[in-house]
């Protein structure tokens, strides 16, 4: 099977000029055996040019796991090694922004301190800012507020998911 798979990606390199991309999300979870067989399928013409492309995502624990020996050859092939630390400061408003614009918010919601006090809680990871925002907009809506505030940010914060009902 790696032949074929290892003939289907030179075809798709050498006729149609196409580089295949395969992502692995949460590939800190793949088992060794698997990261093995990504070694087998890729190791071929890898020296003189790449015909596809793999990206493996996950948490900062991928990086020791592939550091073992019996994964040398794949480490060998990183090409870009990326580790995403999260959101800088000036980063959280534009952010927030265009998430609520995505649901389709046409008006600020959230305040500047309200943003601010948001990328501190969630250490400016945009899943925790994500989940904060969205318990704070639960909030908000319980609360019958006009704008999320810092006070707003601060109690979903501390309660987590546990909102009380609306009066």
């Amino acid at each position: 099977m790696f032949h074929q798979v290892q003939e289907r990606i030179a075809s798709l390199s050498v006729h149609k000029n196409q580089v295949p991309v395969i992502v692995a999300d949460k590939a800190q979870h793949l088992r060794h055996e698997l990261l093995h067989d990504l070694q087998m399928i890729f190791n071929f013409n890898m020296d003189s040019k790449n015909p596809a492309m793999v990206i493996l995502c996950g948490t900062p624990t991928i990086v020791p796991m592939l550091k073992i020996h019996v994964h040398e050859g794949l480490l060998e092939r990183v090409i870009v090694h990326h580790e995403f630390s999260g959101l800088e400061p000036d980063e959280a408003d534009p952010y927030v922004k265009a998430m609520l614009k995505a649901a389709g918010a046409t008006s600020p919601i959230f305040t500047p301190d309200a943003v601010t006090a948001v990328f501190e809680a969630a250490r400016g990871k945009p899943r925790l800012i994500n989940a904060l925002a969205g318990k704070c907009l639960l909030l908000g809506y319980v609360r019958e507020a006009r704008a999320i505030d810092s006070k707003i940010v601060q109690h979903a914060a501390m309660d987590g998911l546990q909102v009380p009902a609306r009066p």
